[in-house]
């Protein structure tokens, strides 16, 4: 009735794996001051980033 395109392994690394991304962070401030903190620490880093690379730096 049906036939699998992956194996279980490699479905399993592209749907869990390869979305593991969490990254812990600190829950008691808020995000613009995270926002913040990161301007003062490297003023010249990508802000935003488009299509075509960096858009805005910090400063």
């Amino acid at each position: 009735n049906s036939l699998p395109i992956l194996p279980d392994d490699e479905r399993e690394l592209l749907l869990a794996g390869f979305n593991d991304t969490a990254h812990p962070y600190p829950r008691d401030v808020l995000i613009h001051q995270l926002i913040e903190q990161q301007a003062a620490q490297r003023p010249d880093a990508c802000a935003v980033r488009g299509d075509s690379g960096p858009l805005l730096t910090y400063a």
